[in-house]
């Protein structure tokens, strides 16, 4: 063995350490946070839709490039029936997007509905393989969910009271 690859190894295992323990740091604060709005909204939220919700959150914080290649439409008939984890990755990114970045096709003239729309259906293709009661549930309740991630994610700013003692 060359110590070069031994120390590269050393490197790889930091920071894969580095990494799980930032993903388990963000999953502990977002499940915090969506604990705090199912409180402050008395949304009732299925625990397993919960747990994904928050693994969605804290697996997006560091990627800057989850969007699709080519367009959200291209990528949608692109799925196959076979490809159920591209419909899941499809479905997980139009659900950060409506939830998380609603204004986004302002800037290309299309609404959050056409997000939403591919998402639901991408969801509902993913349920024929994967796990079939989640998917089928991400797909039903798209909308309320979306607008849950919505709420967990733009804390409303506490208001300012000006002269109060």
């Amino acid at each position: 063995r060359d110590s070069s690859t031994s120390r590269g190894l050393g490197d790889v295992y930091k920071r894969q350490i580095s990494i799980s323990m930032s993903n388990e740091a963000y999953t502990l604060a977002f499940r915090e946070v969506v604990q705090q709005t199912v409180v402050e909204t008395g949304f009732e939220v299925p625990e397993d839709i919960e747990t994904y919700i928050i693994a969605l959150l804290s697996s997006h914080v560091d990627k800057t490039n989850f969007l699709p290649e080519q367009s959200f439409a291209e990528a949608y008939f692109k799925l196959t029936h076979k490809s159920s984890y591209s419909a899941k990755e499809l479905g997980d990114t139009c659900l950060i997007l409506s939830g998380v970045f609603p204004e986004y096709g302002e800037k290309t003239g299309l609404n959050e509905s056409y997000y939403k729309n591919i998402g639901k259906s991408s969801y509902e293709q993913a349920s024929r393989i994967l796990n079939r009661e989640l998917f089928y549930m991400l797909y039903l309740h798209f909308d309320p969910i979306s607008e849950f991630i919505r709420m967990t994610t733009t804390r409303p700013i506490a208001p300012l009271i000006i002269g109060a003692r």
